[in-house]
């Protein structure tokens, strides 16, 4: 028996490309530090977070609407994307997405219209 659950085709994926907006664990900030980023991917159902333990989700029904703000670090220009979700669920497998870094070299145009079109509401 399996405890994999689909997540559909993959739309979209990237990584984060070392881009830190200072969030997150000791652990996972150092780690993102001395990598090539964590992989971020929009796959037909949700929105998913590689992490350094686990792999955060999020599926499109449960985002209230994500805002878009540009940052830099160590001279490289990126995008956050930050979700509010619509409620916390009290049970949840793994932790949800909540921000995703989008670097310069990845279209952000095509990242929102995907959002958009699963009906999540960018601000």
């Amino acid at each position: 028996m399996s405890l994999l659950i689909s997540t559909g085709e993959t739309l979209m994926k990237w990584n984060e490309s070392g881009a830190s907006t200072g969030k997150g664990s000791f652990l996972e900030r150092l780690a993102n530090w001395f990598s090539p980023g964590l992989e971020v991917r929009l796959a037909e159902l949700c929105v998913i977070r590689a992490g350094i333990k686990s792999g955060c989700r999020t599926n499109y029904d449960e985002i209230e609407r994500c805002a878009v703000r540009n940052d830099n670090s160590r001279g490289k220009a990126f995008s956050v994307v930050e979700i509010q979700l619509k409620e916390k669920s009290k049970f949840r497998i793994n932790s949800p997405v909540e921000e995703f870094i989008v670097p310069e070299n990845v279209s952000l145009d095509q990242v929102l219209k995907i959002l958009r079109k699963k009906g999540v509401e960018v601000t």
